[in-house]
């Protein structure tokens, strides 16, 4: 008689702990794991929700992944990639269709790209759109700047309507333009500094997203930005920020 596999009941369990108190504090793995059991009814989906989780940087970016990208995860199907996108589109929806919430939620980058739109009144110059959101992803307010460099003097303005806004959690859309996807290693020098000010004032960065050419880089997607509290979001950051220096220019924007 073959040994009881020791994934035997897993799927109770976590369905038992969402029937008792939903998904607040359950870890971001496992949230995924729970939407991927309808597309994998007898499969251990437990390393597929980690893989997904490593690669997209956490829940907000899973469902705001590219269909393409997400079935380049091994493990993923068709299937289970629709599925993960149609039900970001459903909550997106009732949101939306909510008559008790006028908010406006925030969820992933293209939630960010397309709040932000409205506000790049100025094809021909640079700019930065800030986003401060609550707890939740509701869209507080939406403010854009023109916005050449991370240099000493836009970044002082920049953390003085943080400050005076009372922000806590923020997005960062920069339009760049042309198609040149690096940083030289002067504005990467910036950028280090305006991230470090970010932490010491107490503003959580949810993304940092730069656009070029049509095409976008999110920091949260490349997996440098982590979840609150990781001891290990300092290290990812700067190989990140080292590796933008190295970028190729973007030749399909």
């Amino acid at each position: 008689m073959s040994a009881p596999s020791p994934h035997a009941g897993h799927r109770r369990r976590v369905r038992g702990r969402i029937l008792q108190g939903g998904i607040d504090g359950m870890a971001p793995h496992e949230v995924i794991e729970f939407c991927l059991f309808y597309a994998f009814p007898r499969q251990d989906v437990n390393p597929l929700a980690h893989r997904l989780i490593e690669r997209f940087g956490g829940i907000d970016g899973v469902f705001s992944a590219p269909y393409q990208e997400l079935v380049e995860v091994e493990g993923m199907t068709p299937r289970a990639a629709e599925l993960i996108q149609r039900l970001s589109d459903v909550t997106q929806t009732y949101a939306a269709s909510d008559p008790g919430a006028s908010a406006r939620i925030v969820n992933g980058y293209r939630d960010a790209l397309g709040a932000c739109e409205p506000y790049f009144t100025e094809p021909l110059r640079q700019q930065l759109c800030r986003l401060s959101l609550n707890d939740g992803g509701v869209l507080l307010g939406c403010e854009a700047l023109t916005w050449d460099a991370f240099d000493a003097q836009r970044v002082r303005e920049l953390m003085r309507v943080m400050l005076q806004g009372a922000d806590q959690r923020i997005i960062l859309v920069w339009k760049r333009l042309g198609r040149r996807r690096g940083l030289s290693p002067m504005e990467t020098a910036d950028l280090r500094r305006f991230l470090g000010l970010l932490s010491q004032v107490g503003i959580y960065l949810v993304d940092l997203i730069m656009t070029f050419g049509g095409s976008a880089v999110s920091l949260r997607r490349e997996g440098v930005l982590r979840d609150e509290g990781d001891s290990k979001a300092d290290a990812f950051m700067e190989r990140w920020l080292r590796s933008l220096e190295s970028m190729p220019d973007d030749r399909n924007g």
